[in-house]
């Protein structure tokens, strides 16, 4: 949550001294659960006027920071996904069992018929370029043409990649898929990437570590 919003946890880490002291002193009283049930719930009322983000902030926020760069993060965002989501695979993320996928390769080679310097690579490592993958199948799918690269991706057990997450709509080869040469070729695959950036992030990462996470408080 702080990561993606850019903000300092200061303002928190006060909050719960204050309420830390506040709680000691109805321990020292022998207080009744009801004031401390009252305690808690201004501490819960509090943290929830602090956390409050306009979601498409948020969205345009995180298509910002969750991206290739930040490989540590991008497997713990994707592992949460595939396990509290999507209820995939919990096996753990060991680097010898599984890597991330770019869809369009960070060197795209002649296969995806553009060279590397046409598309920045900043949009390569957006997150809806990536997806979880098992190392074996991620040799594979290679820097192969997606619809070539489908084989492999079918095989995984990791939703988000296999086809089973039923987003046919932004995951099919007539999307990813081009033969062609040119400027409107490469901003056609970036505004793929960004449709796919934002559905990741509105359904699953908004939801699972902000909606779901504030509903418990």
């Amino acid at each position: 949550y702080f990561t993606v919003l850019s903000l300092k946890g200061n303002i928190i880490f006060q909050l719960m001294h204050s309420y830390c002291r506040e709680f000691n002193a109805l321990i020292k009283a022998d207080s009744s659960g009801s004031d401390f049930t009252s305690k808690r719930n201004e501490l819960y009322d509090e943290l929830k006027s602090l956390l409050h983000p306009v979601k498409e902030d948020y969205i345009e926020k995180a298509i910002v920071k969750l991206k290739y760069d930040n490989t540590p993060l991008m497997r713990y965002v994707f592992s949460e996904i595939e396990e509290e989501c999507l209820a995939g695979p919990n096996f753990g993320m060991n680097e010898d069992r599984v890597s991330i996928e770019h869809i369009i390769p960070q060197k795209p080679a002649a296969y995806w018929n553009f060279s590397q310097d046409a598309i920045k690579k900043s949009n390569l490592n957006k997150i809806g370029n990536l997806a979880l993958i098992e190392e074996a199948l991620n040799g594979q799918a290679d820097d192969f043409l997606f619809k070539d690269k489908l084989p492999a991706y079918e095989q995984s057990s990791f939703k988000l990649i296999n086809g089973s997450e039923n987003n046919d709509d932004l995951f099919s080869s007539s999307k990813w898929d081009f033969k062609h040469k040119g400027k409107s070729n490469i901003n056609k695959l970036v505004d793929v990437i960004d449709e796919r950036s934002k559905h990741i992030i509105d359904k699953y990462v908004y939801k699972h570590f902000y909606e779901d996470w504030i509903n418990t408080l």
